[in-house]
């Protein structure tokens, strides 16, 4: 399986753990915590899977679509402990993914890194045409910066990124010859080149 088939699973699971994780606690009243089988282990440790409710998992996720929007920078791992962007159910369902890798730790970062970068595309993508100012540039701003490591993991294609770059240059960048310079700019930092002579004199 490609990262990128993989990377399309993982989020097929996020979007559908926690309804499935409350269901299952509920239909079963699990109260109390069970010890965790082998292949549940956390990678590098022996922590014990918590039992949690549909209220924790609720909060979980908003405290860490919270977290999201503050996280700056790519990780570079390994990833020991659970960043506060990533949910309880999320970690355990990356460390799950990365325990099947050939080189998990590496592969639990990678996880980690698209995760953030795919919530505050999706945060960034939400408030669109909201009144908040300052959340949606900053937003921006660090999606841009993170683009091309995720090039380099293989999760998006140069064209795609080069696509992204330029939908949030257009929030960003007022002046069109100096979003066209950034443009440019920042399609190199992906491998892409991006010819502006035709528009940096563009006031005719």
């Amino acid at each position: 399986m490609s990262k990128k088939s993989l990377m399309l699973l993982v989020v097929a699971v996020l979007a559908g753990a926690a309804l499935w994780w409350s269901a299952a606690r509920e239909d079963e009243h699990l109260a109390d915590a069970r010890q965790p089988s082998d292949e549940q282990m956390s990678v590098g440790t022996a922590a014990a899977m918590p039992v949690l409710g549909s209220a924790d998992i609720a909060e979980g996720q908003r405290d860490a679509a919270e977290a999201a929007i503050r996280a700056v920078g790519t990780i570079a791992g390994p990833v020991k402990q659970r960043p506060a962007f990533v949910s309880a159910i999320e970690w355990q369902i990356l460390q799950g993914v990365a325990a099947q890798h050939a080189h998990p730790e590496v592969e639990l970062t990678r996880l980690v890194n698209h995760l953030r970068f795919s919530k505050q595309l999706e945060q960034w993508q939400a408030l669109a045409g909201q009144a908040d100012a300052a959340v949606r540039p900053m937003l921006a701003a660090q999606l841009l910066a993170d683009i091309p490591a995720r090039v380099q993991a293989d999760e998006m294609t140069p064209a795609d990124a080069q696509q992204l770059q330029q939908a949030l240059l257009a929030g960003l960048v007022s002046d069109p010859n100096e979003r066209q310079r950034r443009i440019a700019e920042e399609a190199r930092r992906v491998g892409v080149q991006v010819a502006i002579e035709a528009s940096t004199g563009s006031s005719q």
